[in-house]
């Protein structure tokens, strides 16, 4: 939902590649958000129906729209207390009217490319959790190996000292690594 002062920004020319969405008050505003699932919502303060702060705090309520960012226009509401209720609402930014093209393109692709950033991480996360599942299983695969490891010694030791012959365990070079008593009282 846009004031008519804020669609004479000419965001279309602004040569970024945005598709625009327009509504005339808050209720077809969230119509239009469920229905568009837009990455960023600019709202008038003041429109018909709704505040733009009623709307805000109706779309973060929405778990299919409540990381949308919203960005409020005012002309009128722009003490630090109003300011505050945009944000305790959930809005991301503010922009003061009459808009200054200029700072609202700043703005958007601020809040747009703290979006993408916040996607990658997001991204970034999943794979770690991938990961680190993938090594838990690595990991408990190892356990278990080193287990069956450990119990397979214990079993060569019982039979090496249980066997009437002499065994050793020695390198391609002849140096003994270990041996069984029996070998001990032959030599």
């Amino acid at each position: 939902p846009l004031s008519w002062q804020i669609r004479q920004v000419h965001l279309s020319n602004s040569g970024e590649d945005f598709e625009l969405f327009m509504a005339e008050n808050g209720n077809e505003a969230i119509e239009v958000a469920n229905r568009e699932i837009p990455d960023l919502i600019i709202s008038d303060w003041e429109m018909p129906v709704m505040t733009g702060i009623e709307m805000t705090r109706i779309i973060k309520a929405n778990p299919t729209l409540k990381n949308i960012p919203v960005i409020v226009a005012t002309g009128i509401m722009t003490t630090d207390n109003n300011l505050d209720q945009a944000f305790q609402a959930g809005a991301i930014d503010y922009v003061r009217k009459p808009v200054n093209e200029i700072e609202l393109l700043a703005r958007m692709r601020s809040v747009l490319a703290l979006i993408e950033s916040q996607e990658r991480i997001r991204i970034q996360n999943e794979i770690l959790k991938e990961h680190r599942e993938e090594l838990k299983t690595i990991n408990s695969e190892l356990t278990d190996a080193n287990l069956r490891l450990r119990e397979s010694e214990i079993r060569y030791k019982h039979l090496a000292e249980a066997t009437q012959e002499g065994i050793a365990i020695c390198t391609p070079e002849g140096i003994i690594l270990n041996h069984n008593k029996k070998l001990t009282k032959i030599i």
